[in-house]
């Protein structure tokens, strides 16, 4: 009695071919993939959002008879000491004495670029606990 099977050999486990060393690639030893390192640069623009995903189309690795992916960037967006952001608005907590809620106030605070702006009360004008004020156009750029 004879009995012949077939079976994938142990090299390339039936997926792979094999190449004469003298017609194969230096650089890949017959591999067809060769290990690369490239620098992606991320261009983030005013106004985009924490968690905002930027995707760089068919960027990921690549290897015979696959499919090339996407590299997606995340945005993670940096907490400062001063600001608190919410949505395209900037919130900065400032706190005045019993004097200042009462008479009048003024105080100067720097920006995130750097530009000082003046924050005041109007004449006779009493501040309640909490209260909030806004100074126009100096938030966020709204993205696109």
């Amino acid at each position: 009695m004879i009995q012949q099977m077939q079976h994938p050999c142990n090299d390339f486990k039936g997926t792979g071919e094999m190449i004469n060393d003298k017609d194969g690639c230096g650089q890949c030893k017959g591999e067809k993939v060769m290990q690369e390192k490239k620098e992606l640069e991320v261009a983030v623009e005013k106004g985009m959002q924490n968690g905002q995903k930027i995707t760089f189309l068919g960027k990921a690795g690549e290897a015979p008879d696959t499919v090339i992916g996407d590299i997606v960037s995340v945005l993670k967006q940096k907490e400062q000491p001063n600001f608190n952001r919410k949505g395209n608005d900037l919130f900065v907590e400032h706190t005045l004495s019993l004097t200042e809620a009462i008479c009048s106030f003024q105080f100067i605070f720097t920006h995130l670029d750097n530009k000082q702006l003046i924050v005041k009360s109007q004449p006779e004008e009493v501040i309640k606990p909490d209260q909030l004020r806004s100074i126009n156009n100096e938030g966020i750029l709204i993205y696109e």
